[in-house]
């Protein structure tokens, strides 16, 4: 058999590149790789099959190994993007040109030793081509981690870059937008929501919605939020957002950034901020909401000191009634603001007697000395409430 295999060597330069004509025309024409990948497969299939050649007739070169050449090969072709089915491929077909070729040495001797050599030397071949699919298959799979955690590292540090505020470095911005698969100029959302504990995270695995739509999007999880962006390409914002919101679990705040990178930094402060005061509790169901619909709740959160004196002295008057009597007249407020100070829908929504709500209204005010009818102190009133209302100490 070594010699048999020994007869090629002669012709191991002609017969790789047989070997490569093969695999680089059945290469899809869609298949992305470096500029210099089919001279780099001439030169891997020769060294391969000038290696394989020699080991198999019995010589092989001092300090070389076959299966360190199939593993560098597989760690090759990983990095460069080729499909482990592809590369596998590549190996039979390599063991078919060569089994053809032998079979080509001396076709007239059908001698019976001959015969006898050329099957066991087949199946030596095909034999070893199950050895080295599992050299390959792990070699291939261990450098796709390698590789997948090196990305994932990339594309963290290059969204939290932008999260900085990084975005208007040209240079960096750039980069940036190779590792997370997003233009610098593109309009973008930025997607917010607050983890709870160990729950899920709010958004529940909001690729898998969007991207069938042509949506790309980076999705992290950074200081206690789920944070997304997202490039709603030709599809709609309205329509992008419904998607979205089909996978929610707990509410989420959104921003939409025209100028792209540029501006992502103080989008995303301000809707982490917005997410912060959503609350399942609170708001009743899952919800999408606009950071630019949550301005009331960001300027009460942006200055407790503020909050509490706005409470104290707008609502104060409150203090000195009973907990159920204070209840009934916040209640009240609440309703009578909700409805645009028409005491017939609030008494609606609060199931009374609309006498009843001008009766409670003249006791607020009088408590309160504010009056909703006056367009400052209907403000007043209006931010009062809501933060006494989202008080922990109040909200139920």
């Amino acid at each position: 058999m070594r010699r048999a295999w020994a007869t090629l060597l002669p012709d191991a330069d002609d017969i790789a590149d047989r070997i490569s004509a093969q695999l680089l025309a059945a290469r899809s024409e869609s298949a992305t790789t470096p500029p210099d990948y089919p001279a780099d497969v001439r030169r891997t299939t020769r060294d391969h099959i000038r290696l394989g050649l020699r080991t198999m007739a019995g010589t092989p070169p001092e300090g070389e190994r076959t299966v360190e050449l199939w593993r560098a090969l597989a760690r090759r072709r990983a990095r460069q993007g080729v499909p482990l089915e592809e590369l596998l491929a590549s190996y039979t077909t390599g063991c078919r040109v060569l089994w053809r070729s032998l079979l080509a040495v001396d076709p007239r001797n059908r001698s019976a030793e001959r015969q006898r050599i050329v099957a066991l030397a087949g199946h030596e071949l095909w034999s070893s081509l199950e050895v080295q699919n599992a050299v390959l298959v792990q070699a291939y799979r261990l450098e796709s981690r390698r590789l997948r955690r090196l990305d994932d590292g990339r594309r963290a540090s290059a969204m939290d870059g932008l999260l900085l505020g990084r975005g208007s470095d040209p240079v960096f911005a750039r980069e940036a937008g190779e590792h997370l698969g997003l233009r610098p100029d593109e309009p973008l959302l930025v997607v917010v929501g607050e983890l709870h504990g160990n729950a899920d995270p709010p958004l529940r695995a909001p690729e898998d919605a969007i991207e069938p739509f042509g949506v790309r999007s980076q999705w992290r999880i950074r200081g206690g939020h789920q944070v997304g962006l997202v490039a709603p390409g030709a599809l709609p914002v309205t329509e992008v957002l419904s998607r979205l919101s089909g996978t929610l679990v707990a509410p989420a705040a959104w921003m939409h950034v025209r100028t792209g990178f540029t501006d992502v930094a103080g989008a995303y402060h301000l809707t982490v901020r917005a997410a912060d005061t959503l609350s399942a509790q609170v708001d009743g169901d899952k919800a999408l909401v606009s950071t630019t619909a949550r301005l009331p709740e960001l300027l009460l959160a942006s200055s407790p000191e503020v909050t509490g004196l706005l409470v104290e002295e707008v609502l104060g008057g409150l203090s000195s009634l009973p907990d159920s009597a204070r209840d009934v007249l916040v209640d009240t407020l609440a309703a009578y603001l909700e409805a645009d100070l028409s005491p017939t829908h609030a008494a609606t929504a609060l199931m009374c007697h609309r006498n009843t709500v001008i009766y409670r209204m003249k006791q607020i005010v009088e408590l309160l000395k504010h009056d909703p009818h006056d367009n400052r102190d209907r403000v007043l009133l209006t931010l009062a409430l809501l933060a006494y209302r989202r008080s922990p100490d109040t909200a139920g």
